[in-house]
C-alpha cells in the first residue's frame, strides 16, 4: 500500500468513481486542476487485486488502472514443536509467497538449514539441563517486517545424565 499523487488537469467539472474499500481519495470531485493523492490500503490477502478508477467530465472519460500485489503470506506446517529433555533435531515445513528471515531467540535452539528452495527449516534442540523451557523461532517476510509467524517449540525438564 502507501499514497500516490495522481495529477488531474481538467478545467470543467470533473469526478472521480470506481473507489473502493481499499482505495481512497483526498479529492473526488473538483472543476479546476489538481493534484489527487490516492491512498492504497496494505493488501493482506494471498492474491493479486485489481481496480479501474475513472475520471469523468461531461462525456470524456480517462481510467487509472491500479494493480496491487498480493500481501506476504507464511504458513507453517506445525506452529508448536514439543521435545523431551534430550532435544534433538527437528523441521518444519512453511510456504511463503515472500523472501524470508528467521531467527531463534534462544541460545538452546540452532538454526541449522534454512532451505528457501524446498522451504523447510531444520534445527537443533540442546539438551536440557534445568527445568521446562520454551522458546521460538520467528519466521518474518523480508520485504515487510510487519508480517510473521512465530514456531513455538517446548521442551520437558532436565533429563539426568545416566551415570557410568
Amino acid at each position: 500500500g502507501g499514497k500516490f499523487n495522481v495529477e488531474i488537469e481538467c478545467y470543467s467539472d470533473w469526478k472521480m468513481e470506481g473507489l473502493t474499500d481499499w482505495i481512497e481519495a483526498d479529492i473526488r470531485e473538483s472543476n479546476e486542476p489538481v493534484d489527487v493523492s490516492l491512498i492504497i490500503a496494505r493488501n493482506t490477502s494471498k492474491t493479486e487485486r485489481q481496480q479501474i478508477i475513472q475520471v469523468t467530465s461531461g462525456d470524456r472519460c480517462m481510467e487509472i488502472e491500479v494493480t496491487q500485489g498480493p500481501g506476504p503470506y507464511i504458513a507453517l506446517e506445525k506452529e508448536t514443536i514439543e521435545m523431551d529433555g534430550n532435544g534433538g533435531f527437528a523441521e518444519v515445513l512453511f510456504l511463503s509467497n515472500t523472501d524470508i528471515d528467521m531467527t531463534s531467540d534462544s541460545e538452546w535452539i540452532r538454526l541449522l538449514n534454512v532451505a528457501h528452495d524446498v522451504r523447510k527449516v531444520t534445527f537443533e534442540v540442546v539438551r536440557n539441563t534445568s527445568d521446562a523451557r520454551e522458546g521460538h523461532i520467528r519466521i518474518s517476510s523480508a520485504t515487510d517486517s510487519e508480517y510473521f509467524k512465530v514456531l513455538t517449540i517446548k521442551q520437558g525438564d532436565k533429563i539426568p545424565q545416566p551415570k557410568i
